[in-house]
C-alpha cells in the first residue's frame, strides 16, 4: 500500500475552515456582536457549542492533513577553498587543490518518499568533478549537455591518421543528478570541484602554428562552447602521474547555484516540477570575517 498524502491547499482550507468556526463563536457572543446587532434573537447555546466544536473538528484534520501532505525538496550548498592532504578522497573524486569545493544538499524533510528525482545542478563555476559524499543507491550523474570528443591528426603527405584521444575535463553546464528514491525524512549530499581552466593557446598551438596544433602535448585543452553559450573543455585528463594539473588555474569564487527539474512521489505517478536559484556560502570564511571585526 502506498503512502497517504493529501495535496497541502486542501489541509490548509481546513484550517482556515476550523479557525472561521471559532471566530464565529467568538464574534456571536462578543458585547461588540450584540451593540451592533438591532433585532438580534439570542442565540443558541447549542448552535453555538456546534460552531466550536465543528472548528475544532476542521482544525484538528486539517493539522493532521497537512502534518501527512507532502514538502517541497529544500536545497542548500556551501562553498569552501580549503586545501586538503594529497590523495584523499572526497565523495569518490580524488581530490585537487586546483578545486573549489562545493557540498549541494537535497533534503526530504516530509512524510512521503520521493522517487525519479532528476535534477539538473548548474553552479556559476565550471565542474570537473562530482560525487555523493552520502550513501544513498541509484544515483548517477551526467553532464548536463551530453557531448562526446573524438579528435585526429591526418598527415596529408603520407595518408596516416592518428586518434587523439580527448576526455572531459570540465563543463559550465552543470550535471543532472539522477535518484531512484530518496526516502522521506532523509537527504542527499553532492560535492562538486569547481575550476577555473587554463583555456588559453600554449606557444606553438596556435591554429597554424603546428601541423598538428598541439593536441598532443599533456596540457593541451580545447573549449567547445554550445548554443546556450554553456562550455565544455576537453583535455587529456591523466597521465602516468595521474590527473593533469596545469589544465586549471587559481580556484574559482562560487555564488550562487541553480536546479531544475523533476520528481515524483511515491503513490504518484504525476511528475512535480522544481526550478531553484541557491546562494552558496563560504561558512567558515563568514566566520573569519566576524572574528576579524
Amino acid at each position: 500500500m502506498g503512502d497517504f498524502h493529501v495535496p497541502q491547499p486542501i489541509a490548509v482550507g481546513l484550517l482556515l475552515l476550523g479557525i472561521l468556526g471559532y471566530v464565529y463563536v467568538f464574534v456571536t457572543w462578543t458585547p461588540v456582536h450584540r451593540r451592533l446587532s438591532r433585532a438580534r434573537k439570542e442565540v443558541p447555546v447549542l448552535s453555538v457549542l456546534a460552531a466550536a466544536l465543528l472548528g475544532a473538528v476542521l482544525f484538528g484534520v486539517g493539522f493532521w492533513l497537512f502534518s501527512k501532505s507532502p514538502k517541497l525538496p529544500e536545497f542548500s550548498a556551501i562553498v569552501a577553498t580549503a586545501d586538503y592532504p594529497v590523495g584523499v578522497q572526497v565523495g569518490g573524486i580524488v581530490w585537487s587543490n586546483h578545486f573549489t569545493e562545493l557540498r549541494f544538499m537535497i533534503a526530504n524533510l516530509g512524510p512521503v518518499d520521493y522517487r525519479d528525482m532528476q535534477l539538473t545542478v548548474k553552479p556559476d563555476a565550471p565542474v570537473a568533478a562530482i560525487g555523493q559524499t552520502t550513501a544513498l543507491p541509484d544515483v548517477t550523474f551526467s553532464a548536463g549537455r551530453d557531448m562526446t570528443m573524438r579528435q585526429e591528426i591526418v598527415d596529408l603527405a603520407l595518408g596516416k591518421r592518428r586518434v587523439i584521444p580527448l576526455v572531459l575535463i570540465a563543463t559550465s553546464a552543470g550535471y543532472t543528478v539522477r535518484c531512484k528514491l530518496l526516502p522521506r525524512q532523509r537527504r542527499m549530499e553532492i560535492v562538486m570541484g569547481l575550476v577555473a581552466v587554463n583555456d588559453t593557446p600554449k606557444t606553438g598551438t596556435v591554429p597554424g602554428s603546428r601541423p598538428d596544433h598541439g593536441t598532443p602535448e599533456r596540457d593541451y585543452v580545447l573549449k567547445v562552447t554550445m548554443s546556450d553559450q554553456t562550455a565544455h573543455w576537453f583535455g587529456h585528463g591523466t597521465d602516468k602521474n595521474g590527473r593533469i594539473e596545469e589544465v586549471f588555474g587559481a580556484k574559482p569564487v562560487s555564488r550562487h547555484v541553480s536546479v531544475v527539474g523533476t520528481y515524483k512521489l511515491a503513490a504518484d505517478d504525476e511528475p512535480h516540477s522544481v526550478s531553484q536559484e541557491i546562494e552558496v556560502r563560504d561558512l567558515v570564511d563568514d566566520l573569519i570575517k566576524q572574528k576579524l571585526r
